[in-house]
Parts: C-alpha cells; structure tokens; sequence
C-alpha cells in the first residue's frame, strides 16, 4: 500500500467533500507507471506514480526507475541471465526495459559488486593468513 497516496486522496475527501477522482491519464516507461488522476468536482490534478525515478544520473537518455534498479540487481543476485529475466516477465505480461536496457542495467550492478567482492576476497585472505600464521608448525 502507498501511504503518501493514501495520505493525499485522504487530505483531499475532506478538502472537497464531493470529490471523486477519476483517471485522465496512464503512462507505462519500463516497470514505472504514472497515473493521473483529476477530481471531478474541483478539477484539482494528482499525479500517482509506481516509483520515484534515480536523482543523479551521468549517463545519456533518462534515468532509468527505482524498481527497474531493483529487478536488475534481483536477477543479478539470483542469477538470472539477461535474456531469460526479460522472456520471464514478457511471459508475465509486465512491460519492462529493453535487453540492452537489462544489460546496462547489469553493468550497474556489477560495477557496484564487483569492487566490494574484491575487497571481501582481500580481507578473507588476510584472515587466512593470520589463522595459518598463529598455527604452532607454521
């Protein structure tokens, strides 16, 4: 449940007490889709939105949704290749980026993870050391 969603139809039913929302328009960008809504009565506009899109992005184009992020790394953590995640949710009718879309998506993530394994590698190799090291035969 949207609680800020809740909160707004909430402070509007007892601003305008005949209000009825009604939607005007939807629009699908990858797994992000926005709504809007219109009241019928005072004519005031809300906008309902799935995900909140990424604050800073470097790359061209527009930055891709928070839950588009977030499928990403799911399938990367689960070990979901690109192209059997993006025929998965084809099958399930849910309208997602294109494959280059999950493979840069998955360049992200293993650019995020790939350095903090290296350094969990590091300091594992550290530990052995020192455990092989404090043996009495070493």
């Amino acid at each position: 449940i949207d609680h800020e969603w809740t909160n707004v139809v909430e402070k509007h039913a007892h601003e305008c007490r005949r209000s009825k929302l009604e939607v005007v328009d939807m629009q699908v960008n990858g797994c992000e889709v926005t709504d809007h809504y219109q009241c019928k009565w005072c004519k005031e506009d809300f906008i309902k939105r799935s995900s909140l899109d990424v604050v800073e992005h470097s790359g061209p184009g527009r930055p891709p949704a928070e839950i588009n992020r977030a499928l990403a790394a799911a399938a990367y953590k689960a070990g979901v290749g690109v192209e059997k995640g993006a025929e998965m949710l084809n099958l399930a009718a849910v309208h997602t980026f294109s494959e280059q879309g999950w493979r840069d998506a998955e360049a992200v993530v293993k650019g995020v993870v790939k350095p903090l394994g290296k350094e969990q590698l590091r300091l594992n190799r550290i530990k052995h050391n020192r455990a092989c090291r404090a043996q009495p035969k070493y």
